[in-house]
């Protein structure tokens, strides 16, 4: 088989992982492909926690005819109990004589484990074809599952003159309906979606997934001193996501009653300079297996992020559109930024339309 035939078979396993985008956290997104004298005789994905791993799927459809063949997986195969069997044990009873994987899985239950107990039992092991593409797909659960932190992405739309909203605070509208349908598909792919109180004041958003299918992430809103209205539709579950409050230690112990007894979760965390402490705030969704959040503003809440370097992503929609005035806000605020050399820069830099807007994506 030829490097051609590997990276061909090895898309189809990553467009099949990608299947689970939005459905598997904590789990990884992982799809596979099983080759026979150059048929695919079976392929599978995991499709949501809890579902049969992709390997396990791929094998069961090959039946018999896995015997003697190879499969394209994009992630280290499992080799520990969890809710389902190890996938390496299915391997070998299966037959399989050569497995293809991009990269290793960091999880310290696997980690390099899977690869010798399947090169143990006579399976040829080949690692690194399409590893790139490998690690974006999966970019939030391999930080999550190496630093025990959730990957953290911004998303901001602005004008041509950076504007983020009008004079009247409102940011309604400013960006084509295509980037407002990118905006839900983004939250359908992160496990939360967190704003500060004052995009919650001014805008009462659902932070719902409403313009395409997807899960709705839990909902996380700054608010240091716990000034939420208790109408505010944001507090409204529609399924088993969390609403989650975080405030300093010492907010108003009444305000706190009042929330958890509407069944949001209130986390009362330390505090830095007068509000919540978001590197506390990113330990404690960790631990919550909380792998990734998208942070959708405001300019206050993006700058704190910017600032404390605690950012992983930055999606940025611009608008055609000049809004001007000294009272329309702007983003972000003081950074730290003293010269151009010192200026936040960004990596992997793609840009593509979204119906009049040009979308900006890169990692920080």
């Amino acid at each position: 088989m030829d490097q051609a035939d590997v990276e061909r078979f090895m898309k189809r396993a990553l467009r099949l992982a990608a299947r689970g985008r939005g459905r598997t956290s904590p789990n990884p997104m992982v799809g596979a492909v099983i080759v026979r004298d150059g048929e695919v005789v079976g392929t599978g994905s995991h499709r949501h926690w809890g579902a049969p791993h992709a390997e396990v799927v791929a094998i069961q459809e090959a039946g018999k005819r896995a015997r003697g063949s190879a499969l394209f997986v994009n992630l280290e195969p499992c080799s520990h109990h969890g809710l389902t069997p190890p996938c390496v044990s299915a391997i070998v009873e299966s037959g399989i004589s050569r497995v293809f994987a991009s990269i290793v899985d960091p999880d310290p239950r696997v980690d390099g484990k899977g690869f010798r107990f399947l090169r143990r039992h006579g399976v040829v092991v080949d690692v690194g074809a399409l590893r790139e593409e490998a690690l974006r797909l999966n970019e939030t659960y391999l930080k999550w599952v190496r630093k025990k932190h959730p990957f953290v992405a911004i998303k901001v739309c602005q004008s041509l003159d950076g504007r983020i909203a009008a004079s009247d605070g409102q940011a309604r509208g400013l960006g084509s309906a295509e980037e407002i349908e990118f905006a839900h598909s983004l939250r359908a792919r992160y496990d939360a979606v967190m704003v500060g109180v004052g995009t919650v004041v001014i805008d009462d958003p659902l932070l719902t997934v409403r313009r395409r299918r997807g899960r709705d992430p839990h909902r996380i809103i700054l608010d240091s001193r716990l000034s939420l209205p208790l109408t505010s539709r944001v507090l409204e579950k529609r399924g088993d996501e969390k609403v989650i409050v975080a405030v300093i230690n010492r907010a108003p112990k009444r305000k706190v009653k009042a929330l958890r007894e509407r069944g949001v979760e209130v986390w009362l965390l330390p505090e830095k300079n007068g509000r919540v402490s978001l590197r506390r705030l990113l330990s404690k969704a960790g631990k919550r297996s909380i792998q990734s959040i998208l942070v959708e503003g405001g300019s206050e809440v993006v700058t704190s992020f910017l600032r404390e370097k605690l950012a992983d992503k930055l999606y940025v929609a611009i608008a055609p559109k000049i809004l001007g005035g000294e009272r329309s806000l702007t983003w972000p605020e003081e950074i730290g930024v003293r010269s151009v050399r010192g200026a936040v820069r960004l990596d992997g830099l793609r840009v593509k339309r979204l119906g009049t807007d040009v979308l900006l994506e890169g990692y920080l």
